[in-house]
């Protein structure tokens, strides 16, 4: 799985997991073994995004809306996440599906418009990435629980307005930078770094048009783009299911033939 789109480069288009990362990363928060002004932080993010006890009633979530992959394609695509961290991304290219997928231990990639006719395993790295997102509470909800260091690197600017910038270090050493908004404590930013054609690059995603479902908040469009590159993808957020049932099976890599065939 590619972690970003540069239709220009490859003369692919090639979907960004980096979405699925952004699209995980904004939805829960929670406290444990932090100090007060961390904890205090998540606090304030989770309970502007409807609370503790509503988001623990949440046992799987669908999201569907609208994507795009560079050079003006734009997708529709659907996300499903289950407890305990299992997620899959599906999408439509050259009316090929396409789809990745971790189940809570490993990662797997369907990719038809690359040549690849059967589903295969991931990298390491991109499962590591994908799972490092997958669960439902979050980056923040729970993330003690789940060995992910926490610290505040200070108040900056962000498009104009005070932010809390936080450094989060996954259980598998990857590190983030989320950035919160001083009044609403909602999440205006994410960056992290990948190895893009060889290099190590920045790259950042933006959140915005917040929803409302069941009592819940969703960032409803995220905009995502290399640091000093002017092009960028979105995503929009379009429908939301709260606790739809989803097979365990969804989740799993196929034996044989084609996801679902």
């Amino acid at each position: 799985m590619k972690y970003l789109i540069d239709a220009a480069a490859n003369k692919k288009y090639v979907i960004a997991g980096v979405i699925v990362v952004i699209i995980a990363v904004v939805y829960f928060g929670f406290f444990a073994g932090y100090s007060a002004k961390i904890n205090g932080l998540i606090e304030k993010n989770v309970r502007a995004k409807g609370g503790e006890e509503a988001w623990n009633k949440v046992s799987s979530l669908q999201l569907t809306g609208m994507m795009s992959l560079g050079q003006d394609v734009i997708v529709p695509y659907t996300i499903d996440q289950k407890r305990p961290l299992k997620m899959c991304m599906e999408y439509e290219f050259n009316k090929r599906r396409v789809v990745q997928c971790v189940d809570g231990k490993s990662g797997w990639q369907f990719l038809p418009y690359s040549g690849r006719n059967v589903p295969e395993a991931m990298s390491k790295e991109d499962a590591r990435a994908m799972a490092d997102t997958a669960s439902i509470d979050g980056m923040l909800l729970n993330a003690d629980d789940r060995g992910v260091d926490i610290e505040w690197e200070g108040e900056v600017d962000v498009n104009g307005l005070p932010a809390d910038k936080l450094k989060l270090t996954m259980p598998g050493g990857t590190v983030r930078w989320l950035y919160l908004d001083k009044i609403t404590g909602l999440e205006t930013k994410l960056e992290y770094t990948r190895m893009i054609r060889g290099k190590e690059q920045t790259v950042e995603s933006r959140y915005s048009n917040w929803k409302t479902e069941n009592g819940l908040l969703f960032p409803g469009r995220t905009d995502t783009q290399i640091v000093g590159d002017k092009r960028s993808q979105f995503l929009t957020v379009d429908k939301i299911i709260i606790n739809p049932a989803i097979d365990d099976k969804r989740f799993q890599m196929p034996v044989h033939g084609k996801p679902g065939a």
